[in-house]
């Protein structure tokens, strides 16, 4: 249990120490017995305060800011106010005249005044909420912060800044004098979460934090970030919020280790709110440095390997390295140790794949992640390599072969039934043939909806990440399964007479783009070949390349149209000088289309002028540049072959696994559990076809 009554020793106070010492052991015992009291106005004032950060756009003017900080100051003050001192966060019936002197100078930047205030009044209430006036305006704005910690963070964001004009070697002097004063307290205020130190985390600001320290500030403390339940958030975190890694180097000397390591009220350590926010590669490895454990899963089930899957690659591969080491060469290939813990271990009740939740709140698995996100250059790493090939021998390889075999006959049984004569032992057949393998493929997916229900079905993870990332082959997929069987049902229905024989040539057309997309969905089956898989990506890869080109060459050709149908004056139709054009693309070229401008030698010199205009656009431009394109396209595929060959299997492979009843896969994950943390053969050079 979080002791929240903890308060530093060297820290200065209005009290003595043995009523701080009696307070500090009566907010501990109170805490868990007064909170519960306001449980449900608690909970109203954390809905109200979601719904305004939810709100698009809320925190793009000063005022959204302002708003929030007053509702967060209120929660805080109606959640521990039976545990602080009467009068503790300042009186209730608002500012008196020395406090709102002591704003107004922190706002126009008085150093005369601010410092003759430091004699005159005690530093340690927080400004409440400002007033807004009827007429709109808003006075007395103080932040809900304390006078210290507006004087260790006086400019934030693109709110109006306090202490204009006053140099950064004398807002430090400033901070100083009131600290060795005595009339400000550098732990002031405990748990709330804008108080100086945390400030100075949040801005980096180093030699503030440094001057806190040497007047007492506990670097230890813990505080109540936004709405987190309790008070668990260090200066660690708010550092990691902002990436600022020269206050982290500065704690690292002075707070114990686990100050570092510890989570906050969520569940999160420093790696976890860094890749929330930050997301600074160098404060990550800082952090890496100290310990923390970039695979543990917060309680929102997040890991930070999890989140930089999603946002920051360079960190998940260095996470994925320390998971596997190697050891020695031995016979001929590389002997590693490799540790599955955080990726893939520990599994289920079920027996499947640790899960995590991504940033929308879905259940999905690392793996999944890795394949979502297209982080193909992790699964060149020797960890991956390990888990790809033994998924492939348990498993995977056994379903490939059936479901490729399955499709095969599927194809030609299709085509038999669609090019034979209906009645005849061919169409029969095929018929057979194409329709079986068809059933086949549909009791397979309908297993998949019934063990789920159809709803929960079609609103997981899975599903939705396929329809996002593989629409094209999933709605080729979809139509497969509903047009396979309609040409030779139609057939036979032809041949018993009950359709009419007219049917047939209506169908053909329907067959014959049939056995298009027929082959071309084989393509994703053969893309699991080493040899085959990045030569398809990089057909798909320069597909749209093609397409980013047509969206560039539309203006051109419609442009170039508009002005031979303007020259032509109605003469010719759009359809045809649109034909001529994309024909002149081809390289077919035919000068008697220039004949209808011979009316006069201008119309045709002009005409010749839009032709040789256009051809250098098109072809010597346009088309080399495409050309180009598609060279980089090539060479950047055929630089990661390996990884975009992995990142095919991998993800043919989870789509194999969705079947829980695959042969072979409990008998995976039992030996991942076997193997983890010992010694085995690396063959990532030895890794087959198939």
């Amino acid at each position: 249990r979080l002791y929240l009554g903890c308060i530093s020793a060297r820290s200065r106070s209005r009290t003595s120490e043995g009523e701080e010492g009696e307070r500090g052991d009566h907010f501990e015992l109170a805490h868990d017995a007064h909170v519960p009291l306001l449980a449900d106005e608690s909970q109203m004032t954390d809905e109200r305060i979601k719904v305004l950060f939810m709100r698009s756009g809320a925190f793009d003017r000063p005022e959204g800011i302002t708003t929030a900080q007053d509702a967060l100051f209120e929660r805080f003050r109606r959640k521990y106010g039976g545990l602080l001192p009467e009068g503790y966060l300042g009186a209730a019936g608002g500012l008196n005249e020395k406090q709102r002197e002591l704003l107004c100078a922190l706002q126009h930047g008085s150093v005369r005044t601010i410092r003759a205030l430091m004699h005159e009044l005690d530093w340690n209430f927080v400004y409440p909420p400002a007033t807004k006036l009827p007429s709109g305006e808003t006075v007395d704005e103080g932040w809900c912060r304390s006078p210290l910690a507006l004087l260790v963070r006086p400019d934030e964001g693109n709110l109006t800044p306090f202490m204009p004009g006053v140099a950064r070697a004398e807002r430090l002097a400033l901070i100083e004098e009131a600290l060795a004063s005595g009339c400000a307290d550098p732990n002031y205020p405990k748990w709330y979460w804008s108080n100086p130190a945390v400030h100075a985390s949040f801005e980096g600001d180093v030699d503030a934090l440094a001057l806190l320290h040497t007047h007492g500030c506990d670097l230890e403390q813990r505080i109540e970030w936004l709405l987190q339940p309790r008070p668990r958030f260090s200066l660690v975190h708010a550092a990691a919020f902002n990436g600022n890694i020269k206050i982290l180097e500065h704690l690292r000397t002075r707070v114990q280790p686990s100050t570092f390591t510890d989570v906050d009220a969520d569940g999160s350590n420093a790696l976890h709110t860094l890749l929330e926010s930050s997301r600074d590669l160098p404060t990550a490895e800082l952090l890496l440095r100290c310990s923390l454990n970039g695979f543990a899963k917060n309680y929102q089930g997040r890991s930070p390997l999890s989140m930089a899957i999603e946002v920051l690659p360079e960190l998940a591969a260095k996470l994925l390295v320390t998971k596997s080491r190697f050891e020695y060469r031995w016979w001929g290939a590389d002997l590693y140790r490799y540790s599955f813990d955080g990726i893939v271990l520990p599994c289920t009740p079920e027996g499947r794949a640790m899960p995590v939740v991504d940033a929308a709140g879905r259940n999905t698995t690392i793996e999944a992640l890795i394949v979502r996100h297209n982080r193909k250059e992790l699964l060149t790493l020797p960890l991956m390599v390990a888990l790809i090939e033994r998924k492939w021998q348990w498993f995977a390889s056994s379903v490939y072969q059936r479901r490729v075999r399955l499709y095969v006959l599927m194809c030609i049984g299709t085509f038999v039934a669609s090019a034979a004569t209906d009645g005849s032992a061919e169409f029969a057949l095929g018929g057979l043939l194409g329709g079986g393998c068809w059933a086949a493929f549909v009791v397979q997916l309908v297993g998949e909806i019934t063990s789920s229900g159809p709803a929960a079905y079609l609103q997981s993870a899975r599903v939705q990440a396929e329809w996002q990332f593989r629409n094209l082959l999933n709605a080729i997929d979809l139509a497969h399964l509903t047009v396979v069987p309609v040409v030779p049902l139609a057939k036979l229905l032809v041949g018993a007479g009950l359709l009419a024989p007219s049917i047939e040539s209506q169908l053909a057309p329907l067959a014959s783009a049939l056995q298009i997309t027929l082959a071309l969905r084989g393509l994703q089956y053969i893309s699991l070949y080493r040899s085959l898989g990045p030569l398809l990506v990089t057909v798909v890869s320069m597909l749209s390349d093609i397409l980013s080109f047509v969206g560039v060459y539309v203006f051109v050709l419609l442009g170039f149209a508009n002005a031979f149908l303007l020259l032509s004056a109605g003469d010719m139709s759009y359809a045809d000088i649109i034909e001529t054009q994309l024909l002149w693309l081809l390289g077919s070229i035919d000068f008697q289309f220039f004949d209808q401008f011979s009316t006069t030698s201008l119309l045709r010199s002009v005409a010749l002028t839009l032709f040789w205009t256009y051809t250098s656009l098109s072809v010597f431009i346009m088309l080399n540049l495409l050309i180009a394109i598609f060279n980089s396209t090539y060479e950047r595929v055929d630089v990661d072959r390996e990884a975009e060959w992995l990142w095919l299997r991998l993800e043919a492979m989870l789509d194999f696994e969705a079947d829980t009843t695959v042969p072979g896969l409990d008998e995976y994950y039992t030996q991942l559990v076997e193997l983890n943390n010992k010694r085995s053969v690396n063959r990532v050079q030895a890794l087959t076809d198939l």
